[in-house]
């Protein structure tokens, strides 16, 4: 009697096995690149548990993250209120908040981050203090006129202007009585939307255009700013 013949059976299981292990590494190689895709996670690093923040002040908001996330939703959320602080903003590490005058206060607030294209990545800060301003609020520059032209041919100018801040920079000016969207850079805020035009734009102060982003460029009174689409 042949050899091979005495031992068909274990012949077949090794081909089957060679076969079934060429299927599964074609499988792998074709479908498994998924498999080490980074996860998408979030952290929060400031606001922390010994932050106080206080109202009419700007504040930055920052995390860590990791995945392919993109962009991501900003809220503030207490027992009694939820306010939206960005509905999208560039996912960058930080994003700067001004707290209005009339927001509440209380140690009971949490920042919450959301990536906007899977609600399921989120995270929430620690609870944190909000105060009222420690004193009261005084003009410390007035009668500043902005004048904005948007890429419609339309312009908006608002005139005596006061800002209840010290040392209001351009962005304070502008975040204090115009529906903004913006980027935060390491270089300083880059203003990207005005009132829902949102493209590019650039600003002078007195007509000369800043070296500088707006958040740097300090306001004096009776100053004009005016801001172009580019």
């Amino acid at each position: 009697m042949p050899l091979v013949s005495r031992f068909p059976f274990k012949t077949v299981l090794i081909t089957s096995a060679i076969v079934l292990g060429a299927i599964l590494l074609t499988t792998g190689i074709l479908y498994g690149i998924n498999t080490f895709t980074t996860k998408k996670t979030i952290n929060i690093t400031s606001p922390t548990s010994t932050s106080a923040w206080t109202k009419g002040n700007t504040y930055m908001i920052t995390w860590s993250s990791t995945g392919a996330i993109s962009a991501v939703k900003l809220e503030v959320q207490s027992f009694l209120q939820n306010y939206t602080i960005s509905a999208g903003i560039t996912n960058n590490g930080s994003c700067p908040w001004y707290i209005p005058a009339n927001f509440s206060t209380g140690p009971n607030f949490k920042i919450k981050i959301t990536d906007t294209a899977d609600a399921a990545v989120h995270a929430y800060s620690d609870y944190f203090e909000i105060n009222t301003m420690t004193s009261i609020p005084r003009i410390t520059v007035s009668n500043i006129t902005v004048t904005v032209n948007y890429k419609n041919g339309t312009i908006q100018t608002k005139g005596n202007i006061s800002s209840y801040t010290s040392n209001a920079t351009v962005f304070d000016i502008m975040n204090n009585n115009f529906q903004l969207a913006y980027q935060s850079y390491p270089a300083g805020i880059i203003i990207t939307g005005i009132n829902g035009a949102n493209y590019s734009w650039t600003f002078k102060v007195n007509g000369i255009i800043p070296s500088t982003t707006c958040d740097h460029v300090v306001v004096e009174n009776d100053s004009r700013l005016e801001w172009d689409y580019s």
